[in-house]
């Protein structure tokens, strides 16, 4: 039996510290193999230093400094280095909890704010408005079938951004179908296109901004 102590104590932490706290404890679970029988994923996640490169001076004149981000559909948390790299500490969020356990195995993600979680409900644990800036890397592919889902996960994540959102696509057709989804909620969104020789990653960019 555990030792029980004579003088509890009571400890006050924010609501986010808090919800770190549990997702850390949950991260390092998942990362250790506790929620499984065993990995099927033998080999590190993917990393392609020219993207990361090229993202982060593509990201770095557009992002609030110093500002609270939300990363969703991180996948194996290659892009999150180029927000690494610009100094923020991202909260990311993804449904495949292998990606997001190799990822934390090899240290792209970080255990007290990366969550295995379907995007539609990050509201559920953050108010509207709470992160300076929302984005999302090579959202898709999107196509007819899946592109209800994809506007709801968009329109959902983008609701919790106080100024802007960054979404990047491999087409043009892709990210105009972005685009217009945000106006229709009252976006101010530019598309940019941000081609490389590579010709994979991050081809095109959706750029809103609030109103106002």
């Amino acid at each position: 039996a555990l030792p029980r102590s004579s003088s509890p104590r009571i400890v006050e932490v924010s609501l986010e510290r808090f919800l770190e706290g549990v997702v850390e404890w949950l991260a390092m679970s998942l990362s250790q193999e506790l929620f499984c029988e065993g990995c099927p994923v033998a080999s590190p996640p993917l990393f392609v230093p020219q993207r990361i490169e090229r993202l982060a001076g593509f990201l770095g004149p557009l992002l609030p400094p110093k500002g609270e981000l939300l990363e969703v559909c991180c996948g194996s948390g290659m892009a999150t280095q180029a927000l690494k790299q610009l100094g923020y500490r991202p909260w990311t969020e993804d449904l495949d909890s292998c990606e997001v356990c190799m990822a934390l195995k090899s240290g792209y993600l970080d255990p007290g704010r990366a969550m295995v979680l379907d995007a539609r409900l990050l509201d559920r644990f953050f108010p509207p408005r709470h992160f300076d800036a929302v984005v999302g890397f090579m959202v898709g592919l999107i196509d007819e079938v899946n592109w209800p889902l994809w506007k709801e996960i968009l329109l959902r994540s983008s609701a919790l951004a106080r100024d802007m959102v960054v979404y990047t696509t491999y087409t043009e057709r892709e990210a105009r179908g972005v685009a217009e989804a945000l106006r229709s909620f009252g976006w101010i969104v530019e598309v940019v296109a941000n081609p490389d020789d590579l010709g994979i990653y991050d081809q095109w960019a959706c750029v809103g901004r609030r109103r106002g």
